[in-house]
Protein backbone atom coordinates (compact mmCIF):
# COMPACT_ATOMS: atom_id res chain seq x y z
CA UNK A 1 0.00 0.00 0.00
CA UNK A 2 1.31 3.42 -0.92
CA UNK A 3 1.10 6.21 1.64
CA UNK A 4 2.00 9.88 1.68
CA UNK A 5 3.15 12.19 4.44
CA UNK A 6 1.21 15.46 4.41
CA UNK A 7 3.00 17.89 6.68
CA UNK A 8 6.65 17.44 7.62
CA UNK A 9 6.47 18.77 11.15
CA UNK A 10 6.94 17.21 14.56
CA UNK A 11 4.59 14.23 14.17
CA UNK A 12 5.98 13.16 10.78
CA UNK A 13 9.31 12.42 12.48
CA UNK A 14 7.52 9.79 14.58
CA UNK A 15 6.00 8.08 11.52
CA UNK A 16 9.17 7.61 9.52
CA UNK A 17 11.10 5.26 11.87
CA UNK A 18 8.05 2.99 12.19
CA UNK A 19 7.79 2.40 8.44
CA UNK A 20 10.55 -0.21 8.59
CA UNK A 21 8.23 -2.28 10.80
CA UNK A 22 5.59 -2.34 8.05
CA UNK A 23 7.15 -3.64 4.82
CA UNK A 24 3.71 -3.61 3.15
CA UNK A 25 3.74 0.21 3.28
CA UNK A 26 5.59 2.24 0.65
CA UNK A 27 6.16 5.96 1.06
CA UNK A 28 4.93 7.35 -2.25
CA UNK A 29 5.52 11.02 -1.53
CA UNK A 30 5.92 13.84 0.94
CA UNK A 31 4.30 17.28 0.98
CA UNK A 32 4.57 20.33 3.21
CA UNK A 33 3.46 23.86 2.36
CA UNK A 34 6.81 25.20 3.58
CA UNK A 35 9.32 24.31 0.84
CA UNK A 36 12.38 24.51 3.10
CA UNK A 37 10.91 22.13 5.68
CA UNK A 38 9.73 19.75 2.96
CA UNK A 39 13.17 19.69 1.31
CA UNK A 40 14.98 19.15 4.62
CA UNK A 41 12.64 16.28 5.54
CA UNK A 42 13.15 14.62 2.14
CA UNK A 43 16.93 14.95 2.37
CA UNK A 44 17.00 13.54 5.90
CA UNK A 45 14.78 10.54 5.13
CA UNK A 46 15.71 10.21 1.44
CA UNK A 47 12.05 10.57 0.58
CA UNK A 48 10.44 11.55 -2.70
CA UNK A 49 9.49 15.20 -2.95
CA UNK A 50 5.86 16.00 -3.79
CA UNK A 51 5.42 19.37 -5.50
CA UNK A 52 1.64 19.62 -5.11
CA UNK A 53 -1.05 18.42 -2.75
CA UNK A 54 -2.27 15.89 -5.33
CA UNK A 55 -2.80 12.22 -4.60
CA UNK A 56 0.28 10.13 -3.94
CA UNK A 57 1.16 7.45 -6.43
Amino acid sequence: MQIGIIGCGYVADFYMPTLVNHPELVLAGVYDREPERRAAFCRHYRARLRQSGGAAG
